[in-house]
């Protein structure tokens, strides 16, 4: 009986998809990384051919959102069980990424062993609950909305918005994503008007008081 996981990885930074590989190398021996891509596209198009047991997915892709290829992973790859690894607040994202079909949704910020067994669990078990996101799926069974704006924006919207508060142009922010001025500039003033300010300084501001991390 083979008892090996195996396991690709989703995300546009090189460096921590360089860490994720020490990480499951070294405290994993039962677990495989089998392939690590930048982007959606490349893994949807590698998962055509290639079985895997754990897809892990990052938010903030460039081109296809992290929660758009968990809901194609889980329309096209049913068998695939997809954990959504995110430095993205639960609070904000847990809920959207359970329903676009994820097993679990885990902090990047977590401790290596916690990131280790939230794989091993969404593999054998089918999903991953920490106290968390059990708390955050209970209120949302009990019909309790979200109460802070911020955690209404999409998932690029939030990215814009993170960017925006890291003292980002809007230029600068297309480079990064690959995205034209002109999107970026769309989101901008969606993300303001969602957020009820009218200005750059006053967006600063809701995120100070609010906590938001760029």
């Amino acid at each position: 009986m083979n008892l090996e996981i195996r396991v690709v990885l989703v995300d546009d930074h090189p460096v921590l998809r360089w860490g994720f590989r020490q990480l499951v190398d070294t405290l994993a021996q039962d677990i495989r990384l089998i392939r690590d891509f930048a982007c959606a596209s490349e893994a949807l198009a590698w998962l055509s051919s290639n079985p895997v047991d754990v897809a892990v997915v990052d938010i903030a892709l460039e081109g296809r959102s992290g929660l758009d290829l968990v809901q194609r992973l889980n329309s096209d790859y049913p068998h695939v069980k997809t954990l959504v690894y995110s430095r993205y607040p639960a609070r904000e994202f847990a809920l959207r990424a359970f329903r676009s079909g994820a097993a679990g949704y885990i902090d990047k910020r977590q401790a290596p062993d916690e990131i280790v067994g939230a794989i091993r669990q969404v593999s054998r078990e089918g999903t991953y609950l920490n106290a968390e996101t059990a708390e955050i799926l209970k209120a949302a069974a009990m019909g309790r909305p979200a109460s802070l704006p911020h955690e209404y924006l999409t998932p690029r919207e939030s990215e814009v918005f993170r960017a925006l508060l890291g003292g980002n142009s809007v230029t600068q922010i297309a480079r990064k994503l690959n995205l034209s001025v002109k999107t970026i500039s769309t989101h901008r003033g969606n993300i303001l008007a969602k957020l009820g300010v009218t200005s750059l300084s006053n967006l600063v501001r809701y995120g100070i008081d609010h906590g938001v991390e760029p």
